[in-house]
């Protein structure tokens, strides 16, 4: 076995797979995750919902690096929010209802995630938390709970150890991005990677 030693651990019965067929799930510590864990290649993401370059990120990059690195078992991308509360008011909202949206699984929380950043002028201003209901719906992801999950702001707490996780590795802006624990900070076209 060829993965890094601080590889994260496969959460039990993590068998799903994204919309994309991309195996998806979550570390044995809850953090989502896209790829296969015995990936060579551990790409951890600290990012905001609402930064116009995690959004560049997301849309323009991403694509191409789950067609090829992730998709052939080079990499495995491990998602950790971190949001940027004193410049984007919306942040740590939107990294809740992505977390609520996983409470349906890890399929459910990359299509909330994949939607919270195909749009962030939609949600960015002022009732966010009803935005993240629609998405929910038009998702199909929306449990009974959801709408409970996102007034209660129940991951709130996980969403701050992130942050304090990210700060603690030096991490001060998003996107940033560690590649078997080397720092790459900002949005780079998937060569730069």
């Amino acid at each position: 076995n060829d993965s890094p030693a601080n590889a994260p651990a496969a959460a039990e019965g993590s068998a799903e797979v994204d919309s994309a067929g991309i195996p998806v799930g979550f570390t044995a510590e809850g953090r989502p995750y896209r790829g296969n864990l015995d990936a060579p290649i551990l790409m951890e993401e600290f990012s905001d919902f609402q930064c116009p370059y995690c959004s560049r990120f997301t849309n323009e990059t991403m694509p191409g690096l789950l067609e090829n690195q992730i998709a052939n078992g080079e990499v495995v991308l491990v998602f950790y929010d971190f949001p940027l509360n004193s410049i984007h008011p919306q942040a740590a909202a939107a990294a809740n209802a992505a977390r609520c949206a996983a409470e349906g699984g890890a399929a459910a929380f990359w299509a909330m995630h994949d939607r919270l950043f195909a749009d962030i002028a939609e949600w960015s201003n002022s009732g966010a938390n009803d935005v993240f209901q629609r998405y929910a719906e038009e998702l199909g992801i929306a449990t009974e709970g959801f709408a409970a999950c996102l007034q209660e702001n129940r991951y709130a707490d996980e969403v701050d150890a992130d942050l304090a996780l990210g700060q603690g590795r030096g991490v001060s802006s998003t996107p940033s991005f560690f590649l078997n624990d080397q720092p790459v900070i900002g949005a780079y076209p998937l060569d730069y990677f």
